[in-house]
């Protein structure tokens, strides 16, 4: 298990005022009634579940897939640009997950991949909001893109044998064949992905790639390890990381394959994705560290960074109750540092968010989908410092010169205190942008969306969720 001593934690709380409701909340799920009441979808709009029954592959992937795949299939979609490893080109023929040892992936293998998605990567699963049938109305629609995929012929999985029994011998052989077979130049020692080789390497596309950390707990292709010795078998087209069917037996494959299980994070929240039920109780917490959260069942979530990158927080803890009027949660991750600047570009704040689909069925992950709107809390560290003391760039670069607005007090040369600036030249004052605020209510930013680039802040009138976070040290 990796280690996770001398590492700090920001804890957030927010509330939510709801009338007169009881109420089972679900992160990423909905808020029935409260939503509505406290602003939720504009008026004049509804919201409908994200698919009919009946829906056409094309149609299911033209609103579930798109968004990253492009409409053509091409990995260019809106939110390609954001996400590393880059959405799968399906026209190009080249996929990752397989279990087939030549020629493009089974319908089989599609349909697991889109089922169990692909953890570690933004690419989620869809078991649970797509039915296998509208899944393979989806493959389907793949075929019409990918001609690799349209012109393959019938492909048989490979025949995976019966897993034998795990003692400490299978153990110390597979690490034994773990090195010999130079899994150890890239996956490093123990497995961390923290090799030699790792600073060289790049994927068919050119893009530098980072080996998997395999005490992770999260392999794209499945955690068992039946699922690791078919990727040890077939290996991962596209990547650096080959087939080993001709350096390995069936057996040594076996001890990798379980060596390897063995290393990796089984910690609660790896494998499973929970549902964050609230609990009523008669009295809510009054902060972070009110006793009564020790009380509170918790829940681990899982997350996945959209831009993999080494140090990436795993999961999230969550706690959440209510009292039939107010719903209050409470939110942990380690962090080793606190970032609650972003003033500078190159800056990156710790922040966190929740969405809740305004409809009474689940919506797309990332910022809902027209005709599925949602509602997204985010609370941002740099915010909540503001709280004490409010920020700008002249925080940051204290001895910049500028030219000064007209009206604005203080030696020429000195940008001086811009609350005191012509407010014409303060245009997002003007229009109650949130970022422009001279003062902070709270540091939660209260939002609806319908879909990736319509990311809209509610009225001000309408901003009522409250926040605290705090950033301490240990666990």
């Amino acid at each position: 298990m990796p280690d996770r001593t001398n590492i700090r934690r920001w804890t957030w709380m927010g509330v939510l005022l709801i009338v007169a409701m009881a109420m089972e909340v679900g992160l990423m799920g909905g808020c029935g009634n409260g939503a509505q009441e406290r602003g939720g979808a504009p008026a004049g709009i509804s919201a409908f579940p994200h698919a009919t029954k009946s829906a056409s592959g094309a149609v299911l992937y033209s609103q579930s897939c798109a968004v990253c795949h492009g409409e053509q299939g091409r990995g260019d979609g809106k939110a390609a640009y954001l996400l590393y490893p880059r959405p799968r080109d399906f026209t190009a023929g080249t996929f990752k997950i397989r279990s087939v040892t030549k020629g493009p992936p089974s319908d089989g293998d599609l349909l697991r991949v889109i089922s169990e998605g692909m953890p570690g990567s933004a690419m989620p699963a869809w078991k649970g909001l797509l039915s296998e049938a509208e899944m393979q109305a989806v493959i389907s629609h793949l075929k019409t893109l990918s001609p690799s995929l349209a012109q393959a012929s019938p492909r048989t999985a490979i025949v995976v044998p019966p897993e034998p029994m795990v003692t400490a011998e299978s153990l110390a052989s597979g690490r034994r064949f773990y090195e010999d077979a130079g899994c150890i130049s890239c996956h490093g020692a123990q497995g961390r992905g923290d090799g030699s080789a790792p600073g060289s390497l790049k994927d068919e596309w050119g893009f530098p790639i980072q080996p998997a950390d395999l005490t992770a707990g999260r392999f794209r292709g499945g955690n068992s390890a039946r699922d690791i010795w078919t990727r040890l078998m077939v290996g991962m087209p596209g990547t650096p990381m080959p087939s080993f069917s001709d350096t390995l037996t069936v057996e040594q494959a076996w001890d990798v394959a379980h060596y390897v299980a063995s290393i990796r994070d089984r910690r609660e929240g790896v494998d499973a994705q929970p549902v964050v039920t609230a609990i009523r109780t008669e009295t809510l917490p009054k902060g972070p560290w009110d006793p009564v959260w020790g009380t509170m069942p918790s829940s681990v979530v899982r997350v996945t960074p959209l831009f993999a990158r080494a140090g990436a927080t795993p999961s999230v803890t969550v706690r959440a109750v209510h009292d039939g009027k107010e719903a209050v949660f409470l939110l942990e991750w380690s962090d080793s540092s606190a970032e609650s600047q972003a003033l500078r570009i190159q800056e990156f704040r710790d922040a966190v968010a929740m969405q809740f689909p305004l409809g009474k069925t689940p919506t797309f992950y990332a910022m809902g989908m027209p005709l599925g709107p949602v509602n997204i809390w985010h609370w941002k560290a740099d915010w909540e410092a503001d709280m004490t003391a409010r920020a700008d760039v002249e925080n940051a670069y204290p001895n910049m010169a500028v030219q000064v607005y007209p009206a604005s007090k203080g030696p020429a040369g000195e940008i001086g205190d811009t609350r005191l600036h012509d407010p014409a030249f303060r245009s997002g004052r003007a229009v109650g942008n949130p970022m422009s605020a001279d003062e902070r209510k709270s540091p939660v930013e209260d939002l609806y969306a319908e879909g990736l680039g319509t990311l809209t802040s509610q009225p001000p009138e309408q901003q009522n969720v409250l926040g605290h976070g705090e950033w301490v040290n240990g666990v």
